[in-house]
C-alpha cells in the first residue's frame, strides 16, 4: 500500500515518510517515469505524429488510399475541421504537436538515461501543454457554434469526436499527477541525502 502512494500516484502530496521507505532499499535513487506514462508517451506520439502528418500533408491525404489514412479521413467526416483547408487552428495544432513529440520522447529518453528528475519535469510540462491545448480545441468549437461537428448525431459525436479527445484530457492529468509525486519523492530522496552528508 504504501508503495502504491508513490507510483500509483494520485496523491499529489507524497509524504517523505512513504516515500523514503520505499528509496531506502532502491540506492536512494529518485523514481523516473512511471511504465504507464512511459507507454503513453510512446503510444501518444505515435498517433499523433499520424495525425500531424494527415493534417500537414493535406490534401493528398484526404484522398490517400490505404491505413492509417483512412482511418483519419472517417475521422474528418465527423470533424470537419481535419478537412477543411482553411481553418488556421487545426494547422498551428500540428506544429504544437511537433513540440509535444519530442518532449514526450526526450522525457523518456531521459529516464531511461537516469536522468529522473529532469524526465519528471518535462512529463509534467507536456502532459499540461496538452492538456490545455485539448481545452482549448474543445473550446474554439463549442464558441464558433459548434460549426464542424454539429452535423453529427449525440452517438457519433461521443464516439468519435468526445471520447476520443477525452482519452487526451484523462492521460494527460494522470502523467501529471503521477510525475507530479514523482518530483515530489525525487525532493525527499535528495533532502535524505543531504541529510546523510
Amino acid at each position: 500500500m504504501r508503495y502504491c502512494l508513490v507510483v500509483g500516484d494520485f496523491d499529489v502530496r507524497p509524504s517523505p515518510r512513504f516515500t523514503l521507505e520505499f528509496f531506502s532499499k532502491k540506492k536512494h535513487m529518485a523514481p523516473g517515469l512511471s511504465g504507464l506514462t512511459i507507454f503513453w508517451f510512446v503510444a501518444s506520439a505515435a498517433t499523433v505524429c499520424i495525425d500531424l502528418s494527415f493534417v500537414l500533408g493535406r490534401p493528398w491525404t484526404l484522398t490517400a488510399k490505404g491505413i492509417p489514412w483512412e482511418w483519419w479521413q472517417l475521422y474528418a467526416t465527423h470533424d470537419r475541421r481535419y478537412g477543411d483547408l482553411n481553418d488556421g487552428w487545426v494547422v498551428v495544432q500540428s506544429y504544437l504537436n511537433v513540440v509535444e513529440v519530442v518532449m514526450q520522447l526526450a522525457a523518456v529518453v531521459l529516464s531511461f538515461a537516469g536522468v529522473r528528475t529532469i524526465a519528471n519535469k518535462v512529463a509534467v510540462t507536456v502532459a499540461v501543454m496538452t492538456f490545455y491545448k485539448t481545452v482549448i480545441y474543445f473550446l474554439i468549437e463549442v464558441f464558433e457554434d459548434y460549426r464542424f461537428t454539429k452535423h453529427n448525431s449525440p452517438k457519433d459525436l461521443w464516439l468519435m469526436v468526445i471520447i476520443p479527445s477525452g482519452v487526451w484530457l484523462l492521460m494527460s492529468l494522470v502523467v501529471f499527477l503521477q510525475s507530479w509525486a514523482r518530483l515530489g519523492a525525487s525532493s525527499a530522496v535528495a533532502s535524505a541525502a543531504r541529510k546523510r552528508a
